[in-house]
């Protein structure tokens, strides 16, 4: 079974457990569950737009294959928007959108206690 039949089974399924479940909180978690969308997400905190290139040298463990399937969910999902610039060779461009600065400002709690969680860590070795 090749990898995009496999990917719109899986979104069916992922939509009729939201559907069955009525949580919202699945709908979140179908987006932002898997860790390359909120590195993302966090490397384009500072609000500048960034090329393709600067994420993955921001984010240097992610394949470009990954970083590119990850900005393409997350611009369908309008947290992160698309700008082709046009010059020779075309580059683009990728920036929060005002609904992906939302999401920042939900993550910053999470971020502060995976930061403190990191002190108290170290305190305990």
């Amino acid at each position: 079974m090749d990898y995009d039949r496999r990917r719109v089974i899986m979104e069916k399924q992922m939509h009729l457990t939201e559907d069955v479940a009525g949580c919202p909180i699945r709908s979140v978690l179908s987006v932002i569950a898997a860790k390359w969308p909120m590195l993302i997400i966090n490397a384009l905190c500072h609000g500048k737009p960034m090329f393709f290139g600067e994420l993955g040298r921001e984010i240097p463990d992610v394949s470009p294959k990954m970083l590119s399937q990850a900005l393409k969910m997350l611009v369908e999902e309008d947290l992160v928007s698309r700008t082709v610039i046009p010059e020779v060779p075309p580059r683009t461009q990728y920036q929060l959108t005002t609904y992906g600065q939302t999401l920042l400002q939900a993550m910053n709690p999470l971020i502060e206690w995976a930061l403190a969680h990191m002190e108290k860590k170290k305190t305990m070795d």
